[in-house]
């Protein structure tokens, strides 16, 4: 019963664990990019890998105004490949249209999106000190205030047009792109959103669009072609997973429209050692577009870019929208370039409102007409970036004063009239602008809802369970292969661990008191070493690919389930030869029972099975918690407890009672048990030992506390 009960039990441990694993995958997010990231940036900003030259954000000239008429008078060609080749010089392009093929391939609804009267708020506790004051102290709900981030947005985005989401920092640009998006897990949107004239359906909403987000995640094991070919296959519809050649003419199609073709079998890398960290944006921007959306969302695209680089990439971004699909990206004050490159602005000022949403028209036309016509604006001079003058004249530029209330005068002007008109064409509304203060809410299809992101009981993936797990083992495997330092420097530790241990205990036979607690201490220190180091080596390694699981699984790639278990099967074979070589070096040095052999197999496969919950445990850990450190301690103290009360460093009957039921879960102490049981098995004359000496067994029966020995 000691053998085959520890065995059961070690195995519905790891049953458990696996489920707590997907749990943790599918509910829980620690956003810790914001964290990483500046370090991530700063190291990639000054120094271009490909050319070896040295970039300085503040010295980099603009391009020149030849330039920038060269890029203008091509707009019509943007559905073609760009004309800037990898190395950011101007030629002249050629070759198939881009967007032509890309139709032909990937055939996609245009969308036409609208939104009217968006608000956001959340939730902030009240500081400590002013709750004690008396002013709120009754209830819980008392205890918080509620900031509005955005206040009543109204617009909308069509099909083959750029627009862009522009403010000061901390106007809610993201914020509002993410409400549309769908990504926002905390505070409360009020609102309508339409899609083709129809209530945004949230779960259909995230297979159609795509997110690009600011910081590109990707496996730096990975090519740049195999990134891509991953969400193709697990985003687009089982029919294209299941034919390779259709596969490949949708990742090509991808690589040629971003200007990555050159580049397709390089390794991502990370900062030191793979792409630039403007190819990693275009690459982060292929990722999605090969899902084929309907519509793509880029969060601050040209942050952390030099001037050509930055040109580069929205150039990608206007390919895209060529191909008649909606693009909306926030930016922050690009160059004269950049900016002429977008059809519509929605500008912000601070605390969420609109002052501007209007088509920019050529040279930014419209919109120095607007702000232009308000008296005491001056015009903006000929060589000033619109941009740049705009914010200031709204006060959100260095050193900008708002002298006029802008939001209130958009509310007042035809512009805003002609918004409504438009939206009411688009979405049932109400046009009448007096009816549409911003103290007011919305009379029609008015919608309050918590921010949760895509809920997971409506997630319908592209691909099924058995196309996602395939697809996912392929690429972890790949990974490992081309990480064999953390395959074979485990293996090599823990194999010298276990020739070490069994010198000490070489050779070891059973025939006193002193023979059985080496026997027993010895089994407890092999399975402690490596199920401590199983558990601890896997966090960092998990903790490396968070960023990218949450990016994937926001965009529903794959479920959580499929994650985690391929996660597992990609590691058991390594844990099986590293098993293997720690039993086979210890077991023979220190003398086990080799006659008959079945103990030592059992010995293996038991080892196996609770090497395997260790990973899953130390897996689990860097899932459920924030940090790194917050998980190793965690898994630290997972073990030292554990190790504690398994019975060979306290013996069971000098455990308190209310700590006892410590000793029984303790999948260590089963597994030792296990281990000593067979050991212990074929000693067939007794042995005295002193009282309170654990799992010495004579033929299946106890007799380690013989009265009076």
């Amino acid at each position: 019963s000691l053998k085959w009960g520890g065995f059961g039990y070690i195995w519905m441990c790891s049953i458990l664990a696996v489920i707590s694993c997907v749990l943790s995958l599918s509910f829980i997010r620690w956003d810790e990019k914001q964290g990483s990231a500046a370090v991530y940036v700063k190291k990639r900003l000054h120094y271009h890998r490909k050319t070896g030259k040295q970039f300085h954000l503040k010295s980099e000239p603009e391009p020149s105004k030849s330039s920038d008429s060269q890029i203008c008078s091509t707009h019509k060609a943007m559905a073609g490949v760009s004309d800037y080749d990898h190395d950011h010089d101007v030629e002249t392009g050629g070759g198939e249209p881009a967007a032509d093929a890309d139709r032909s391939i990937l055939p996609f609804e245009p969308v036409t999106l609208s939104f009217h009267k968006l608000r956001y708020h959340v939730m902030v506790p009240i500081p400590r000190e002013e709750r004690s004051s008396g002013l709120r102290t009754h209830g819980k709900a008392e205890n918080f205030h509620k900031i509005e981030i955005l206040k009543g947005i109204s617009g909308f985005c069509k099909p083959g047009e750029m627009t862009a989401l522009m403010g000061s920092s901390g106007a809610g640009k993201t914020t509002l792109m993410d409400v549309i998006a769908g990504r926002k897990t905390t505070g409360k949107i009020e609102g309508d959103i339409y899609c083709n004239g129809k209530p945004k359906d949230d779960a259909k909403f995230a297979k159609m669009m795509g997110y690009v987000e600011q910081f590109g995640v990707h496996l730096e094991k990975s090519t740049v072609y195999e990134s891509l070919q991953f969400s193709a296959a697990l985003r687009l519809d089982n029919d294209v997973a299941s034919d390779p050649e259709k596969l490949d003419k949708v990742c090509e199609l991808v690589l040629k429209m971003l200007e990555l073709e050159n580049i397709g079998d390089r390794l991502v890398g990370n900062e030191d050692t793979g792409l630039s960290f403007e190819e990693v944006k275009r690459l982060t921007i292929a990722v999605e577009l090969v899902s084929n959306p309907s519509i793509v969302f880029a969060d601050e695209p040209t942050s952390g870019l030099e001037a050509r680089s930055a040109l580069v990439v929205m150039r990608c971004l206007q390919n895209i929208a060529a191909t008649g699909r909606t693009v909306v990206a926030t930016v922050h004050q690009p160059n004269v370039s950049i900016f002429n490159l977008f059809d519509n602005l929605l500008l912000l000022k601070r605390g969420g409102e609109t002052v501007f949403f209007n088509k920019l028209g050529k040279n930014s036309e419209n919109l120095l007409r607007y702000f232009e016509g308000f008296p005491g604006v001056k015009r903006c001079p000929e060589n000033l970036n619109p941009a740049t003058w705009m914010l200031t004249v709204i006060g959100a530029g260095v050193g900008g004063v708002e002298e006029k209330d802008f939001a209130v005068e958009y509310r007042k002007s035809s512009m805003y009239v002609d918004t409504l008109k438009e939206l009411q064409l688009l979405m049932p509304i109400d046009s009448d602008p007096e009816t549409d203060a911003e103290t007011e809410t919305s009379p029609l299809q008015r919608v309050s809802r918590d921010a949760r992101g895509i809920d997971p009981k409506s997630e319908n993936y592209s691909t099924s369970f058995a196309t996602q797990l395939r697809f996912l083992m392929k690429r972890n495997h790949i990974e490992y292969w081309r990480t064999p330092t953390y395959g074979l420097l485990r293996w090599m530790m823990l194999t010298g661990m276990a020739i070490i241990i069994g010198l000490i205990f070489v050779n070891g036979t059973i025939t006193n008191s002193s023979d059985v607690q080496s026997r027993v201490s010895n089994i407890n220190i092999i399975v402690a070493v490596v199920g401590n180091y199983n558990v601890m080596t896997i966090i960092p390694f998990m903790f490396s690919h968070k960023a990218l699981f949450y990016r994937e699984r926001a965009s529903l790639t794959y479920s959580g389930y499929a994650y985690a278990i391929s996660c597992q099967l990609v590691e058991d074979p390594y844990i099986f030869v590293e098993v293997a070589l720690v039993v086979i070096c210890f077991y023979f040095l220190s003398g086990f029972v080799t006659d008959p052999i079945w103990p030592f197999f059992y010995y293996w496969v038991l080892f196996w099975v609770f090497i395997m919950l260790s990973t899953f445990v130390g897996f689990l850990f860097s899932v459920a918690l924030p940090t790194t450190g917050s998980a190793q301690i965690c898994a630290t103290l997972y073990v030292q407890v554990f190790s504690l009360f398994s019975g060979v460093v306290v013996p069971p009957n000098q455990i308190p009672d209310y700590l006892i039921w410590i000793y029984y879960i303790s999948p260590q102490r089963w597994v030792q048990e296990g281990m000593i049981t067979t050991q212990f098995n074929f000693i067939l004359d007794p042995i005295c030992v002193p009282f309170g000496t654990p799992y010495v067994i004579n033929e299946a029966e106890e007799c380690s506390n013989i009265p009076g020995k």
